[in-house]
């Protein structure tokens, strides 16, 4: 073992039975003094790395995630769905389509594209026909969530994309005292779907504030500018679940491309 979260167990690998078992921290949060002396936090959640030789000495080393956390169901189906808590793992039923009239059976999900890099983690169809990921906490605020926007995707065996959902993970709640406006009457969220801000104070700020696009006919959302000058820019820049860069394709319009159907 070469790395493990500060406070866990050192893993006990059974090589016969193929397992690598680690035991987790009764409680966290609190400071331990390690074998050089420094004080350290215990973690609720870090990378265990293990390496080991073969019979001819060669090197070969795997990591593993492992966190003390719980899990929020997403209920209901839907298009989109809004996650704002930190840390935590995250399901939702990829079995339904829409409002959930219709049914798919995935053989895979992968991420489609991602705002940033490593947003969605360890993503994965559970056997009851539920997506399974995990979301960390902002790297510079642990009691909020990374923000970003994802589209999930689930396929079939033969690789063809079945249907998406868009993953909107903000530091926002519209069922907060003030997460909402009324306006003519119609109470409405205060910001943009997919926004990761509401305010104009800093060209950052406005940026942040703008959302997704959507093309006409499409439920899909498409990444936002990379400059709040959304006229002069370019589309922000995406990744795959791998951390590689997704770029967009265009068609030449016609009787064929230029219809809902196409789109969707």
């Amino acid at each position: 073992m070469t790395q493990k979260p500060t406070g866990w167990n050192d893993p006990v690998v059974d090589i016969a039975a193929r397992t690598v078992t680690i035991v987790s921290p009764v409680t966290f949060g609190e400071d331990i003094e390690g074998e050089d002396g420094e004080t350290t936090t215990v973690e609720t959640s870090g990378t265990v790395v293990l390496t080991g030789y073969s019979s001819d000495g060669v090197a070969a080393s795997a990591s593993l995630f492992v966190s003390v956390t719980s899990t929020v169901d997403l209920e209901g189906p839907a298009n989109c769905y809004l996650v704002n808590k930190p840390a935590k793992n995250y399901r939702f039923d990829v079995r339904h389509t829409g409002n959930g009239a219709s049914t798919i059976e995935p053989a895979s999900l992968a991420v489609v594209w991602q705002s940033k890099s490593g947003l969605i983690e360890y993503l994965r169809l559970t056997d009851d026909g539920k997506a399974s990921f995990y979301i960390d906490a902002d790297e510079d605020d642990d009691t909020r969530i990374a923000q970003g926007n994802a589209l999930i995707g689930a396929y079939d065996a033969s690789d063809n994309l079945l249907w998406s959902w868009h993953v909107w993970a903000a530091d926002y709640d519209p069922e907060a005292a003030d997460g909402t406006v009324v306006f003519n009457g119609q109470e409405m969220m205060t910001r943009n779907l997919g926004a990761l801000d509401n305010d104009n104070s800093t060209t950052d700020r406005i940026l942040a504030s703008y959302g997704t696009y959507y093309q006409w006919g499409r439920k899909e959302p498409f990444i936002g500018p990379n400059t709040y000058s959304a006229g002069s820019g370019s589309s922000a820049t995406m990744y795959n679940g791998s951390g590689g860069r997704v770029t967009l394709e265009t068609v030449a319009a016609s009787a064929e491309t230029g219809t809902a159907a196409y789109a969707l």
